[in-house]
């Protein structure tokens, strides 16, 4: 459906403004815009690279990469905020094979988008050059996807948009992109990989506070607790703690800051006998996250 501004409605807006709410479009933005006013310390800027795919499929191990964008920029470490865009690129790459029907519905890339087309690895290696921290939203899904195909570039450092700030904490009730833009006053069409990585910029843009979470926990690194040995009817506590089932292992898991273990430990303590004592705790680096 075409987006159209219901112009009839504007006696109506004006009337009772608070039945009403205004969304704007993600702008566009590309290399050289400044967001934010640096502070004139190099020192105290990180170097990120937001980067979103798209894949024939969600088989990790058998789908391939089909388009892949990124966006790098240099945000502020003290602020969280976003100060300027230093780069982009997007690619396409033939698979080899027509698109599934989902596929082509859900991206709006067609066979003939991709016809001949093939990834400049040495760009994207030197777009990479430096060693950014590259952010995703649900990098759990676009990491492995990425260094299967881009095997040079497996030691870089990773961060979630969607998992590692509190959304629910600062009052959202969704991680997905789309519904965090919405509930910020801001929409964006179509789903490709490039329209993807423009909305989470200007998403981290929107929320400093969150980005600022975000690479604290890149910085300082993030544990994996394991809650042995808790007992089922626990499972609704643990869940709501964030905790996840691991099937394969038989125990809840969930990632926490370095700084958190303790706090995390005293909980699992109250829990259940000896919960803290018994916890496994295992340090993982960003550059180990998400693969």
């Amino acid at each position: 459906m075409p987006d159209i501004f219901p112009l009839e409605l504007i006696p109506e807006i004006m009337e009772s403004p608070e039945n009403f709410r205004l969304q704007r479009r993600v702008p566009e933005f590309w290399a050289g815009e400044t967001f934010s006013e640096s502070r004139g310390e190099s020192q105290s800027e990180a170097f990120v690279a937001f980067m979103d795919l798209e894949t024939t499929g969600l088989d990790k191990a058998r789908d391939k990469v089909i388009q892949i964008a990124i966006i790098t920029a240099y945000c502020d470490r003290q602020t969280g905020n976003i100060l300027r865009i230093s780069d982009h690129c997007t690619m396409f790459e033939d698979p080899g094979a027509p698109l599934p029907e989902n596929i082509k519905s859900l991206t709006g890339i067609s066979d003939s988008d991709l016809k001949g087309q093939s990834f400049d690895a040495g760009k994207i290696e030197r777009i990479l050059n430096g060693q950014p921290l590259v952010l995703a939203h649900n990098a759990s899904f676009d990491r492995p996807f990425f260094d299967r195909r881009f095997p040079k570039c497996k030691a870089l450092k990773w961060g979630c948009t969607l998992k590692d700030p509190d959304w629910q904490k600062a009052g959202f009730r969704s991680h997905a992109l789309e519904q965090l833009l919405s509930s910020s006053g801001y929409f964006y069409t179509g789903h490709n990989a490039m329209t993807d990585v423009g909305a989470t910029v200007w998403l981290m843009h929107l929320h400093p506070g969150q980005m600022l979470e975000l690479l604290n926990k890149a910085e300082s690194g993030i544990a994996v607790i394991d809650a042995i040995g808790s007992p089922f009817q626990q499972k609704d506590a643990l869940r709501l703690r964030g905790y996840r089932w691991n099937a394969g292992n038989r125990y809840w898991s969930r990632e926490i800051s370095v700084d958190q273990i303790d706090r995390e430990k005293t909980f699992l303590n109250g829990l259940y006998k000896n919960g803290g004592a018994r916890a496994r705790i295992t340090p993982q680096d960003a550059s180990e996250r998400f693969r």
